[in-house]
């Protein structure tokens, strides 16, 4: 597999500033591929904070319910490290994300990136959310 080939990548949740919200994504539509990876930047978290990654599924039409066992949160003090969170062959068309920061502290965020993989045709083309054409050598 290469990445940039056989991949769609897209950018879900651009950078947070440092808060203590709960923040919802859009949708990911999922046809045509049989997996997703999500990767939550950690740009950084104070002490007494906490941040963690819940994925959902639904749809289209209901309301998203989260996917057990698809969520990682981080321990405190995480400053420039990743959540990563891959769930596989959904029975729903769409996921989401929902980043929970909470505690005390406070957390920034470097963005929320989406990776959909395992597509049934290649390659799979540019995503809209992409500057630029992604360049395979």
């Amino acid at each position: 597999m290469f990445l940039a080939q056989d991949a769609v990548i897209s950018l879900l949740q651009a950078a947070l500033a440092a808060g203590a919200t709960e923040e919802t994504t859009g949708l990911v539509d999922m046809s045509g591929h049989r997996a997703c990876t999500f990767v939550l930047v950690i740009a950084e978290q104070d002490a007494l904070a906490t941040i963690a990654l819940q994925i959902q599924e639904s749809d289209g039409v209901e309301e998203p319910v989260d996917i057990a066992g698809a969520v990682a949160t981080s321990p405190v003090n995480s400053d420039a490290k990743l959540i990563v969170v891959e769930v596989h062959r959904r029975s729903k068309r769409y996921l989401n994300a929902v980043v929970t920061r909470a505690g005390t502290g406070d957390t920034a965020t470097g963005g929320l990136v989406a990776i959909r993989s395992g597509s049934r045709t290649t390659p799979v083309g540019a995503e809209a959310s992409q500057a630029a054409t992604p360049v395979v050598v």
